[in-house]
């Protein structure tokens, strides 16, 4: 693929990564309300996770390193607790709210 091809296709790459990107930031707070209203909280936290993790690498990439290392921050909380199955308590809740709204934050700013 020529240089310039290859160009024009990672520009619309970036553009359909960024377009998508708030779609993904409401299926993360839809995950994180449902995981905190109970429903299957284990297995949506395990999602959410999945979620934080796929913006954390791809973000950079197209763009955006600080949207990437907001999420990177909430995944490295979350991955602990999923790793041992634990349901976050009200203080992890409260840590993790605020670590998903500054994800929020930075993704609008850009």
């Amino acid at each position: 693929m020529p240089s310039e091809q290859f160009n024009q296709y990672f520009q619309a790459l970036t553009a359909e990564y960024r377009a998508a990107l708030p779609d993904k930031l409401r299926h993360i707070e839809s995950l994180w309300k449902a995981c905190t209203d109970g429903v299957e909280p284990l297995a949506r936290m395990q999602t959410l996770l999945r979620e934080l993790h796929s913006i954390a690498g791809a973000a950079s990439t197209f763009g955006l390193p600080a949207v990437g290392e907001a999420a990177a921050a909430a995944e490295g909380f979350l991955g602990p607790l999923c790793a041992a199955g634990t349901l976050p308590s009200a203080v992890h809740q409260i840590e993790l709210d605020a670590l998903l709204l500054s994800l929020k934050q930075v993704a609008e700013a850009q």
